[in-house]
């Protein structure tokens, strides 16, 4: 059960882990390409050059906006890395007893300590005349109220069931 647990939570912190990251570094990239595409088409307008919708400045703003973006997840992504070696460092605590082998650590006291569990014995010691549960003696169970004589199983009578016509 524990395994399993640990392999769903793997499984669903690794998608929504990627899916934040594709999200942030694709959002960050789309930002710069349209910053950069209209710094690009306002310095081609001062220049009095025309603006041209493909060609290697469209590739190179591409290129670098995708860079950025992927930079911006990996800072996520050390972001997330940080946070959870302090959410770590906080929630583990080992001492050094704890490291320490051959010491067996000591078994803590109940608040109320149970009462002796009863047996069979401290239940039905055969004393009790209304008694009529069974108890087995030596691998056959007997009857604590004896029956009339002549009446009920055979080792009460003394005698064998396949003898009993006899």
């Amino acid at each position: 059960m524990a395994s399993s647990l640990l392999n769903t939570g793997q499984q669903a912190g690794g998608s929504i882990g990627l899916a934040v990251l594709g999200t942030v570094a694709w959002t960050v990239g789309a930002q710069s390409t349209h910053a950069q595409a209209a710094h690009a088409a306002a310095a081609a307008a001062r220049a009095g050059h025309p603006v041209h919708s493909g060609g290697p400045l469209a590739a190179a703003i591409y290129n670098h906006a995708l860079a950025t973006g992927f930079a911006h997840a990996f800072l996520v992504a050390a972001g997330i890395a940080l946070l959870t070696l302090a959410i770590n460092i906080a929630a583990i605590q080992v001492r050094r007893a704890d490291l320490v082998p051959g010491q067996q650590p000591v078994p803590a006291v109940p608040a109320h300590p149970a009462p002796p569990a009863m047996t069979a014995k401290d239940t039905n010691d055969g004393r009790d005349p209304d008694d009529d549960s069974c108890i087995y003696h030596g691998g056959r169970a007997r009857r604590h109220r004896r029956a009339a004589p002549g009446v009920g199983y055979p080792a009460d009578r003394g005698q064998h069931a396949d003898l009993a016509g006899a």
